[in-house]
């Protein structure tokens, strides 16, 4: 007989029996129906959780790979062990929920048997992935305070710097302010001397100006300009070697071909010469003899004289040929000699002629040719030409000493307004002159 413990130990089981039997008809009979059962509802939240911490998974990986200052290995860990987790869970209820069921009752009992079989291993994977929720909701909600507080922290960062920035702005200000003064002070004392050293330049330069007007009379350069221009002149010669003065007055001469081959050195002129005193002395040795001859001579007489003449006649055309040679030859060597001139120290070169010959000309013809300049500055670069013509017949200016003077001075001033200061500031009094009536012979030498 049973005791009262197994008779409740038998109720207990046939309970059991019948409860398991009474939830394996209602699952049948809710499978048969097509009702979602509870391991459909557990695939589906394992679906999305392996969903939501993949995404969790990858976001991980992203920070660490693009800045190792949030790195956090043990969140990275737990959302791999949450997703495998979901993941076996999701395999397990497939083997539940692939069966399709509705409509067949041999398979909507088949498919609630497998659901009680499965149901204790899924219990224990559910209870697995809520645990790992469970965690990655700590760490994710430990991050966010972590985020929180270098929220906070960038806040007061961000205050921290707007008050940092207030306060460099007002120094900075003041700096602006104090260098702008300075600047603008520093501004004003340049423009001022600035200003004061253009009007003493100005002064200086009405000065000069003045001065070097005083030093030009109103007929200064009348006579200068009144000479022919140098382009209107032929004076060639004067630069011209022997060969190309023959060439310019004897091109087609048969002297002057005889005179570049005899002359100079020539061995003819001299014998030339000697015929001729020879027959001098034989003209006069016959003449004295003529004296003591008798008159049966006279016919022998007449043939001597007349080759006498003869020898004369010769003699003369050979003494001419050579004295136009030694004109020649002179008009060279005078040329020559000024060219020598123009690179020596001497200081005077005379020029002679008749009045009206063309010395003025010819003088403005040098003083404007190239060839001049580069002969004086070989000597001394630094050589300069002035000129002043002396008129007889024209005014005051231009026949006295000085006239002379002043144009010469204001030749070597005029655009030379350094030199006109220096003079000023060396004869102070000379500052007072205005006009060409205002200048001494003494002032004009002293300057």
């Amino acid at each position: 007989m049973a005791t009262g413990l197994e008779a409740l130990g038998a109720a207990s089981a046939v309970l059991q029996v019948i409860s398991i039997a009474s939830d394996l008809v209602v699952a049948c009979k809710n499978t048969y129906d097509g009702v979602t059962t509870p391991q459909d509802d557990l695939e589906r939240h394992s679906k999305q959780m392996f969903e939501a911490v993949g995404r969790v998974h990858a976001r991980c990986e992203r920070m660490a790979t693009e800045n190792s200052q949030f790195a956090d290995p043990e969140l990275h860990n737990i959302a791999k062990d949450c997703k495998d987790a979901a993941k076996g869970l999701r395999v397990e209820v497939q083997c539940v929920t692939n069966l399709q069921a509705e409509g067949n009752l041999f398979k909507s009992i088949r498919k609630a048997i497998r659901a009680s079989r499965h149901q204790r291993k899924l219990r224990a994977l559910e209870d697995s992935l809520s645990r790992h929720q469970q965690l990655i909701q700590t760490e994710l909600a430990s991050h966010l305070c972590d985020v929180q507080l270098l929220v906070n922290k960038l806040a007061q960062g961000v205050s921290e710097v707007k008050n940092l920035m207030k306060k460099e702005h007002a120094v900075t200000r003041a700096a602006v302010t104090q260098e702008t003064t300075k600047a603008e002070k520093a501004i004003n004392t340049h423009t001022d001397a600035q200003m004061l050293d253009l009007r003493t330049m100005t002064e200086r330069n009405q000065q000069c100006v003045t001065f070097l007007k005083s030093l030009k009379a109103e007929r200064m350069n009348q006579r200068y300009t009144n000479i022919v221009e140098p382009e209107d002149a032929s004076f060639n010669q004067v630069f011209a070697s022997y060969e190309e003065m023959l060439a310019m007055y004897f091109e087609d001469s048969d002297d002057c071909r005889s005179e570049e081959r005899d002359y100079p050195g020539s061995d003819q002129s001299p014998d030339s010469e000697g015929s001729e005193h020879d027959d001098d002395s034989e003209e006069r040795d016959y003449s004295h003899e003529q004296g003591t001859q008798d008159d049966n001579e006279e016919d022998d007489n007449d043939d001597l004289r007349d080759y006498s003449n003869s020898e004369v006649d010769q003699s003369s055309e050979g003494y001419i040929a050579q004295s136009h040679v030694a004109q020649r030859h002179g008009i060279w060597s005078s040329w020559d000699s000024f060219v020598s001139w123009l690179q020596s120290d001497e200081k005077l070169f005379y020029i002679s002629g008749k009045p009206g010959c063309g010395k003025s000309t010819l003088v403005k013809f040098i003083t404007h040719h190239h060839r001049t300049r580069e002969l004086i500055q070989e000597r001394n670069p630094d050589a300069m030409i002035i000129r002043y013509y002396f008129w007889k017949i024209g005014s005051h200016e231009e026949n006295s000493i000085k006239g002379l003077w002043c144009s010469l001075l204001y030749q070597r001033l005029e655009r030379q307004s350094s030199l006109i200061q220096d003079v000023l500031h060396y004869f102070q009094h000379l500052s007072s002159h205005a006009s060409y009536h205002d200048w001494t012979i003494k002032d004009l030498q002293t300057a």
